[in-house]
């Protein structure tokens, strides 16, 4: 599996390509048009508040992170966990770290998920076999956590109860940017001698950014912050259900498009924010790469939970 990590690590990185930004004049109007006082102020406060990281802010971020890493790190074996797929963000994350990291992991891998405890941790055993005491996880942003601690977090955990006996074990989670959902969430969980926050930037949440009063105000649209039009031929028509107001914060990368949950798309509509994800570009060498490198990585786990099921170790 290393020649195939290698090729992803020979190619170039794809980045994005274009500054991130939006038309002030579409802003301007998409506040000014409306008929009612109370949901243009609240429109210009969202407007006012809209963050957005470009791509040269969003790898020193990562830079800063992956520096504090070494401060937590030092010299103990350590290896860098993946996504539980590929084309994802945690392995192109990473890539841009890695060159600011003073010792090189013992490995680098994809990991299984939640289907860890399952098969009696083919990813996480082996690497605890080789003197593995610190697992590492890159990622770009979190934002209300489910994700990466379903997927990783709670697995490891559920390792380390069974097979860390002396309590040696740490998860490194290097994120640059964050909530303060995610926070808590993680520290409800998790004492800060089995996990270690490393982040550079705490992003305000919608929830944080408007009064009660404000979200009430939306409920005279039904949740929207756009009148729905009667006329349905009208391209001010708002219709689809994810124009509600949700999302957990206005901040937008140049890196990512972010989903509803991340980011409102009622506001990412009304401000036509777009950019394309880099490494999910299919036509790079980065993509084709990767493929084969999670294609050889599945394969090895089939192997290991085959050979859980059949009673035998690998």
């Amino acid at each position: 599996m290393k020649d195939e990590l290698n090729g992803v690590k020979n190619v170039d990185l794809p980045v994005p390509e274009n500054k991130t930004g939006y038309d002030r004049d579409l802003a301007r109007s998409w506040v000014e048009r409306d008929p009612d006082a109370r949901f243009r102020m609240l429109k210009r406060k969202i407007v006012e508040n809209v963050h957005l990281v470009d791509f040269p802010d969003f790898r020193q971020a990562v830079e800063t992170v992956a520096t504090r890493a070494n401060e937590t790190i030092g010299q103990s074996p350590y290896a860098v966990l993946f996504d539980y797929k590929d084309h994802a963000s945690r392995l192109w994350v990473y890539r841009l770290a890695e060159a600011q990291l003073q010792t090189k992991p013992t490995a680098e891998t994809y990991i299984s998920g939640k289907t860890e405890p399952q098969f009696d941790f083919p990813v996480f055993k082996p690497l605890y076999d080789q003197g593995v005491r610190d697992f590492v996880v890159f990622d770009d942003a979190a934002y209300s956590g489910e994700q990466i601690i379903n997927s990783t977090i709670v697995p490891l955990l559920k390792f380390f109860e069974k097979y860390d006996k002396k309590g040696e074990c740490r998860i490194v989670l290097a994120v640059p940017y964050v909530t303060n959902t995610f926070l808590a969430s993680v520290r409800s969980l998790v004492d800060g001698k089995k996990l270690v926050l490393l982040y550079r930037e705490v992003m305000p949440e919608l929830g944080e950014i408007l009064t009660p009063a404000d979200w009430d105000l939306t409920k005279e649209r039904e949740g929207r912050l756009d009148a729905q039009s009667q006329d349905k031929t009208s391209p001010l028509a708002i219709t689809v259900e994810e124009d509600v107001l949700t999302g957990a914060t206005l901040t937008w990368f140049s890196h990512k498009v972010a989903d509803s949950h991340s980011f409102p798309s009622a506001v990412r509509r009304a401000l036509k924010l777009g950019t394309t994800t880099p490494y999910k570009k299919q036509d790079t060498n980065y993509f084709r790469q990767e493929e084969q490198f999670f294609r050889t990585f599945y394969t090895e786990l089939q192997k290991r939970r085959q050979a859980y099921r059949q009673g035998s170790a690998i």
